[in-house]
C-alpha cells in the first residue's frame, strides 16, 4: 500500500519543488491575511491563497494524500465554524457599544497603550474571512473533483464517486 501510495501524483522532482515552495506561500498567505487592514479584500485573497496551497498538494500528492490532512468534512466544519465567528464577532459590538459590526476594541480600550490594535476588529474579520473562504474553496474543488462522466446505457450521466470522507479500511 505504501509502494502504491509513492506512485500516486506527479514526479518527484514536482514534489519536491511544491514541498519546498508551500510554506512560503502558505507564510504569504498568512502575510495577506494579518496585514490587509490596509488593503480591500485581505481576508479573500488571503484565504484563496490558503486553499490554493492545499490545492496545489492535490494535484502534486493526489487527492487521497490531502484528504487525510484535510477533508470535506473538515473543510465543511471549519467553513461552518468561521461563518459562525464572523457573526459573533459582529454580535459582540451590539453587546459591548450598541452597535452591529461596531469596533467594541476601540471602546473597551480607550487608552494610549492599545494602539497595538489600531484597526479594532478589522484584522479579526480578516483572519475569520481568511478560513471561512480558504475552506469553502477548497471544499469546492475536492466535491468537483470526485465528479466522473460515466456511459450507462449509451448515455452519458455525471456521477459522484464519493459522497463522504471515507476512512482507511471502509468501502465507499
Amino acid at each position: 500500500m505504501i509502494k502504491n501510495e509513492k506512485k500516486q501524483g506527479m514526479s518527484l522532482i514536482v514534489k519536491n519543488t511544491v514541498r519546498s515552495v508551500n510554506g512560503l506561500i502558505f507564510l504569504f498567505g498568512i502575510y495577506l491575511t494579518l496585514y490587509g487592514h490596509t488593503t480591500p479584500a485581505s481576508g479573500f485573497s488571503g484565504g484563496i491563497v490558503f486553499a490554493c496551497v492545499f490545492i496545489l498538494m492535490t494535484l502534486t500528492f493526489g487527492k487521497g494524500t490531502v484528504l487525510r490532512m484535510l477533508g470535506k468534512t473538515t473543510a465543511y466544519i471549519l467553513n461552518c465554524t468561521a461563518a459562525l465567528l464572523f457573526l459573533l464577532i459582529a454580535a459582540l459590538g451590539i453587546a459591548f457599544s450598541g452597535f452591529f459590526f461596531d469596533n467594541f476594541l476601540e471602546k473597551m480600550y480607550p487608552t494610549i497603550s492599545f494602539k497595538f490594535f489600531s484597526a479594532g476588529v478589522i484584522p479579526f474579520y480578516n483572519i475569520v474571512i481568511s478560513l471561512y473562504i480558504g475552506a469553502g474553496f477548497f471544499m469546492l474543488f475536492i466535491i468537483l473533483s470526485v465528479r466522473r462522466v460515466v456511459d450507462v446505457e449509451g448515455k452519458r450521466l455525471l456521477v459522484s464517486t464519493e459522497f463522504f470522507d471515507t476512512m482507511e479500511g471502509e468501502s465507499g
